[in-house]
């Protein structure tokens, strides 16, 4: 997800890099990402309340990982 703290180690990468905010966003953040863009907020709200829900009743103990393909490189 795109917060502050993700903004500031984007222009630190940049700066340490030598190279545009937006090569870093594409080329270091997201290239290895096979979604190719940060989570929305909607995303995680719905992740949210599907395991509020009913249906997630039996989902215990377990680890959801919500990270647009990353683990999966």
């Amino acid at each position: 997800m795109k917060t502050p703290l993700v903004d500031k180690q984007i222009a630190d990468q940049a700066r340490t890099r030598g190279i545009p905010e937006a090569d870093v966003i594409k080329e270091i953040m997201l290239k290895p990402m096979p979604k190719g863009e940060f989570i929305g907020m909607d995303e995680l709200a719905g992740i949210t309340a599907f395991l509020m829900s009913p249906a997630a009743r039996n989902i215990t103990g377990q680890a959801i990982v919500v990270d647009g393909g990353w683990t999966s490189q």
